[in-house]
């Protein structure tokens, strides 16, 4: 893959107010928004990094909730009534990963949990050969702006009638990264299907997402702002 420029956004006291209007938030869980770029001297996006503007092109959009369950387990809390008291959505993908045995599962000790509701992808990522890479690394540009690892990954199908084909209409990405098919991208890169078929996760693997893999010399370009327009750019390579 080119260059990436990824921003995260947060907002205050872990509340993220989006189009979506999700409920005001638990301590327990951030909502996360994180927008991807990929470096291109005729690109029709600016990014600001070390004060200077990087031509880019929009690559991605994720927004979800990283669910700090490792925390939440260590004060005595539990995990189920607390995305009940949050969200219906992340309480049914909890209710999925419990009944698939992973909660208790001794390959996720921590049990830090990203739920994607929604992953929009240009056309330049969906048609990448080594698109998996990407879904590889999720984890990793997470970790790298909140300092939580998730031990587990989820998206969950959408249930309520027509609402890929209106997300599919209103994205300014690439259709097929929304539309009815686009749950098999998370299935063709590595994700598992729970049991009922609702769900679809995976168990992220530390060891792959070591943050220098030369495999094909990209380097990522990091610029993290927060809501309040705190700028910290960093420069890693991969």
């Amino acid at each position: 893959m080119k260059n990436f420029l990824f921003l995260i956004h947060m907002a205050p006291k872990n509340e993220f107010e989006s189009v979506a209007t999700f409920e005001e938030s638990d301590p327990y869980i951030r909502w996360l928004s994180i927008d991807f770029a990929l470096e291109n001297e005729a690109g029709s996006s600016s990014v600001f990094i070390y004060g200077e503007a990087e031509k880019a092109d929009d690559a991605a959009c994720l927004f979800g909730a990283l669910i700090l369950g490792e925390q939440a387990l260590r004060d005595g809390e539990d995990l189920k009534d607390i995305c009940d008291a949050c969200n219906c959505d992340l309480y049914e993908a909890i209710e999925e990963l419990d009944c698939e045995g992973l909660l208790e599962s001794p390959d996720v000790l921590e049990c830090n949990i990203l739920y994607i509701h929604s992953l929009e992808l240009s056309s330049t990522l969906m048609d990448a050969s080594n698109l998996h890479r990407f879904f590889d690394r999720i984890p990793w540009y997470v970790f790298q702006h909140t300092n939580v690892m998730p031990q587990i990954v989820c998206y969950q199908i959408a249930s309520v009638e027509g609402y890929y084909e209106e997300a599919a209409s209103k994205t300014s990405y690439d259709r097929r990264s929304v539309d009815e098919t686009s749950p098999q991208l998370f299935a063709n890169n590595g994700y598992t299907s729970s049991e009922s078929g609702i769900l679809l996760y995976k168990i992220v693997d530390n060891g792959t997402l070591l943050p220098c893999d030369n495999a094909d010399n990209s380097s990522f370009i990091e610029d993290n702002r927060s809501a309040t327009k705190e700028r910290v750019s960093t420069t890693r390579s991969f």
